[in-house]
């Protein structure tokens, strides 16, 4: 009766073991496939103001990390005689917490700001001391920035996602730029304030945009 009840214990050991094992790999699979690996999808916000947005996340090291690249361009008027054509791009790395690619994530990447700038009506003056205000200048100034942001993600298919955070980087608050004035027929470089972009300070930009798309 003793062996009896050692091998039916034996037995039901193994029942029960091998059905955990097809259990835990049904679980597996099933989560396996509610990962959405690529998300295509559009930002809005700052320093994004609206652009596309690429994300993918690695089938390894269970789905923490994901690449992801933001571009976007976009033209604004900090004042009637400036002008500011920007173009940003951002590449960097998420790391999700939970393992589906979905829910809060930090994330950490390097953003580039280009601004062609354009200011009229500058004072411009020539060599013996007379000057016009009828000066033109153009520069493009770019901004290098390392940006720290806490970001959440929601939805599978169809996603929404909100981040916060802000890049570091150094932002002049001045310019040297050249002028040319019709009237007087010169050009000469002079000295204005870098414009008024909403976001950007002194010692970097504010990061904060919503985002929405599809991931497959």
């Amino acid at each position: 009766m003793k062996k009896i009840f050692i091998c039916l214990s034996l037995v039901l050991s193994t029942a029960l073991q091998a059905q955990n094992d097809e259990s835990l790999s049904i679980e597996n699979d099933t989560l396996e496939l509610n990962v959405k690996r690529v998300a295509l999808g559009v930002k809005l916000g700052m320093p994004n103001i609206i652009g596309g947005s690429l994300e993918f996340i690695l089938p390894v090291l269970d789905n923490h990390f994901a690449p992801y690249a933001d571009l976007s361009g976009f033209d604004i008027d900090p004042d009637t005689e400036t002008s500011v054509g920007l173009s940003y791009s951002e590449f960097g790395l998420n790391y999700y917490l939970n393992t589906k690619g979905r829910g809060l994530y930090f994330s950490a990447g390097l953003g580039n700001l280009t601004t062609d700038i354009t200011i009229s009506n500058l004072n411009v003056p020539n060599e013996n001391g007379i000057s016009a205000n009828d000066g033109v200048g153009t520069l493009q100034q770019k901004i290098s920035t390392t940006n720290i942001k806490l970001g959440v993600r929601a939805g599978s298919r169809v996603y929404f996602r909100f981040e916060l955070g802000y890049g570091l980087g150094s932002i002049p608050s001045e310019i040297n730029i050249l002028a040319t004035s019709a009237s007087l027929g010169i050009t000469e470089n002079v000295t204005e304030p870098f414009p008024d972009i909403p976001g950007l300070s002194s010692a970097g930009v504010i990061i904060g945009n919503i985002g929405f798309g599809i991931a497959f």
